[in-house]
């Protein structure tokens, strides 16, 4: 095919911000015992950045009480261990 270019490979690159979110995500799942970097880590170290907080403080989405302070997971005793 005339005009094809095939084996072109493209680099995505994240922000040193976007990095630092993900390395706290990992830290936080590994901090509890998780074998994978779930939802509501990436959710808790999202919203520890002040860039994020501020943009949903702007849009009148969270109080003045920091928003990692108010997300607290329960705790299941009982629960399977994988």
């Amino acid at each position: 095919m005339k005009g094809t270019n095939i084996g072109v490979a493209v680099q995505a690159e994240i922000s040193n911000e976007m990095r630092k979110v993900l390395q706290s995500a990992v830290k936080r799942a590994k901090q509890n015992n998780d074998s994978f970097m779930g939802v509501d880590a990436l959710l808790k170290a999202l919203l520890e950045n002040k860039d994020v907080a501020a943009a949903l403080s702007e849009a009148g989405r969270c109080s003045s009480t920091p928003l990692p302070a108010q997300l607290t997971w329960p705790k299941f005793p009982d629960a399977p261990k994988f």
